[in-house]
């Protein structure tokens, strides 16, 4: 979305801003926070603003509301002065900056604080250890992976759940509702309106899987479509480009499931791997590996097998090349002990993924 900016001369400017940012809840439309987030602010989050308060690191996966949870604590502290820095962006010499200016008490924010080195945390931990100014922090990772220990030994982290389909799909329809209220010379057709509502609102609730900033900019973006079919074309590549980032994740648990002789878990995460658009070749270059490596002499046969269903890909190429993944995917995975499983290919894999949505493992394996 672009929001007009006006300046002295009458010369009018579009400020680039995204229409998620816009809709973000502020101390004052707290009831449009809702989901996980929500339920965290009103169970844990109301007392730090009373005063019983602790440097906070909030961690969970993206558009959960992390951010706006440590803003709403922030606005909520008038009386405190306030610096937000983002690891992505800013260094030891902005972070060494803001410690100096909240000297006499103040609240230091850091997006993706898992960004920072080891040396860029560790000049957190004096300020930490005396008290000098909160701390509040936000990471799409697990803390215990990305902190150092004496910083985790100093903070409290609160895991941030993503919202249900239900809530998205609250919040989607609030927003459409007030699209031309915030938005002046964006009023809505009726007919649009409905089929937003009746078509893609559920869609993008159920697809979006707890990303409320991925839905909102979706439908920021359907609001902009001319037709039905540049609506079609904007979801359909939006959320392929957004599964798409998880392939190795896919990749990953196939190899996992194959270590513990799960032929229907590793078939049904290398259908996964492939429809988000993984290389076949890379998915049989890492069945020739897994039977060298996890089976080795223990079945001599499994890596030829894994080699011949590779090049038996190569001979005949997709669609008809899944059955050749399939096979190599079972054979290693039943370590060669007489299973019978078949060498469909993907047996109810295709299935289980519409009925996932095709977003599995948004959190790392290890979480």
């Amino acid at each position: 979305m672009l929001e007009r900016v006006a300046f002295k001369d009458d010369h009018v400017m579009f400020q680039a801003k995204p229409w998620a940012d816009t809709l973000r809840p502020t101390i004052h439309s707290i009831e449009h926070l809702t989901g996980p987030a929500r339920r965290l602010w009103d169970r844990d989050l109301k007392r730090w603003c009373e005063g019983q308060r602790a440097h906070l690191v909030f961690w969970g996966p993206p558009g959960c509301g992390k951010t706006t949870l440590a803003l709403l604590l922030c606005e909520s502290q008038q009386s405190f002065p306030f610096r937000q820095l983002s690891a992505v962006r800013d260094g030891s010499s902005e972070i060494k900056k803001a410690i100096e200016s909240l000297a006499g008490g103040g609240i230091l924010f850091i997006d993706e604080i898992h960004r920072l080195t080891r040396p860029q945390q560790d000049i957190l931990l004096p300020t930490l250890e005396s008290g000098a100014c909160w701390l509040l922090a936000a990471t799409t990772e697990n803390p215990a992976a990305v902190l150092s220990p004496a910083l985790l030994s100093r903070i409290r982290t609160q895991r941030v759940h993503p919202p249900l389909e239900q809530d998205v799909h609250q919040l989607l329809t609030h927003s459409l509702a007030q699209r031309s209220l915030s938005v002046p010379g964006s009023e809505i057709s009726e007919a649009k309106k409905f089929r937003l509502s009746e078509k893609w609102l559920p869609t993008i609730a159920k697809r979006a899987d707890g990303d409320v900033r991925l839905a909102l900019n979706l439908l920021d973006g359907l609001l902009q479509c001319e037709d039905e079919i540049a609506e079609e074309d904007l979801v359909s590549g939006q959320l392929r480009a957004w599964t798409s980032k998880t392939h190795y994740d896919f990749a990953s648990a196939m190899i996992k499931s194959m270590r513990g002789s799960d032929p229907d878990a590793a078939l049904f995460y290398a259908y996964a791997a492939l429809e988000s658009g993984e290389d076949p070749i890379f998915l049989l270059r890492r069945c020739i590996i897994f039977a060298s490596e996890d089976v080795g002499n223990a079945d001599p046969q499994a890596l030829r097998i894994a080699i011949a269903c590779a090049e038996a890909f190569e001979r005949i190429g997709m669609p008809e090349g899944r059955y050749a993944i399939a096979q190599s995917v079972c054979y290693l995975s039943s370590r060669a002990t007489g299973s019978s499983k078949r060498s469909a290919p993907f047996p109810n894999g295709g299935k289980k993924l519409q009925n996932s949505h095709g977003l599995l493992h948004r959190q790392p394996i290890w979480c």
